[in-house]
């Protein structure tokens, strides 16, 4: 839950996405995780840069 939390933020702050650079490609792309305590699934965000290329910045964002 906490993973989306930060995609929603992310997403919801527009202004500050936009001054960066960044615009929404698609939403809803899955991910799971394998950790020591079980898997980790979420859905999170793919962007579009304007300098070029893509990235999802909630996985930059928690590394």
């Amino acid at each position: 839950m906490y993973f989306e939390q930060v995609d929603a933020e992310i997403l919801n702050n527009k202004e500050e996405r936009r001054k960066a650079g960044y615009s929404v490609e698609r939403r809803g792309d899955e991910r799971q995780l394998q950790t020591q305590i079980g898997d980790i699934v979420y859905n999170r965000t793919y962007y579009k840069k304007a300098s070029g290329g893509y990235e999802y910045i909630t996985d930059t964002c928690l590394g």
